[in-house]
């Protein structure tokens, strides 16, 4: 396999893994009535909290297919990046309001794996612009 070849393996398989976490994040939002509340908690905005699930999920479909690249890998790290900076600002504020990444089904509030998982999800997402 030609290095060129390898690197864009890489990029198809973490543009899939990233949009199957979205697709999973995205409609687990959907179908959560708990999620939009703990939104609220956190001080997310009406119209984030109305169009974050659908986005997630749509931008999910989108790596999976692999259609809208180069775009749709670029707003999926910009995505993450934005998490990121969300969970880590409610770790160092001392919010114990738990992640709501995934619907809102986690009971313990953001902590160092919150943070941690979002640090390796941006990581592969960037491996997916490649």
């Amino acid at each position: 396999m030609i290095l060129g070849e390898e690197y864009g393996a890489v990029g198809v398989v973490a543009r899939i893994f990233v949009g199957l976490v979205l697709i999973v994040a995205g409609t687990a939002k959907l179908r959560s009535r708990r999620w939009p509340l703990l939104a609220l908690e956190m001080g997310t905005p009406r119209i984030i909290i109305m169009v974050l699930p659908a986005f997630e999920t749509l931008l999910g479909l989108a790596l999976v297919l692999q259609v809208a690249r180069p775009i749709a890998p670029v707003i999926a790290a910009v995505l993450f990046a934005v998490f990121t900076v969300v969970v880590v600002s409610q770790y160092r504020s001392g919010s114990e309001a738990p992640c709501n990444c995934f619907g809102g089904n986690e009971e313990a509030p953001i902590g160092w794996t919150t943070i941690l998982r979002n640090c390796l999800l941006l990581v592969v997402a960037l491996a997916g612009v490649i």
